[in-house]
Order: structure tokens, then sequence, then C-alpha cells
């Protein structure tokens, strides 16, 4: 990879699951979570350390407690030591 960058959330809009494409140029801790459109923070769904390279992650529409979301609004957050990149994603029932 040539840069940290969130490379593509698929399908957008998306039921009953998409996925997040990342990948990292340093290696670092990396935190991957999503959050409602009030900036609540639902569900995280990456807290580990990676090394450089291309990583995905999936999001099946469920909370941290383990109960579906509504449709809506919602944002993926990526984050390392020093950046963080948001992407808007829609989920659709």
């Amino acid at each position: 990879p040539l840069r940290f960058d969130l490379i593509s959330v698929y399908p957008n809009p998306f039921n009953p699951i998409t996925t997040i494409e990342y990948s990292i140029l340093n290696e670092s801790n990396i935190e991957v979570s999503i959050y409602d459109i009030l900036g609540h923070k639902i569900t995280q769904l990456v807290d580990t350390f990676q090394e450089k390279g291309y990583y995905k992650t999936i999001w099946d529409g469920k909370n941290s407690h383990g109960g579906y979301v509504p449709s809506g609004v919602y944002f993926v957050q990526i984050k390392n030591k020093s950046d963080i990149l948001l992407q808007k994603i829609l989920l659709l029932k």
C-alpha cells in the first residue's frame, strides 16, 4: 500500500452486510468502528495491531450488544495513531 486509506465499502447502500476494505502503510494499532448519525458508537469491528498491508472486515448491521440497528445513515471510522478516515454508509431494510 502507498497510504493509510479506506479503499471501499461495498455494497453501499447495503442489506444485510457490507464489506469494509482498507490499507495500512505503517504497522499500527487499528480501530474500525461504526457510528450513527448522532456520533454515537454503534460497534467496534477491529481493535488490534496490524502490519502494513490490505485488510477487510464485515459489518452485519448489528450493534455491540448483538441487536440489529434500524435503517439509516451510519459512518465507518478507521483510526490509527495519527489519522482518522470516515465514510458514510446507508443501511436499507
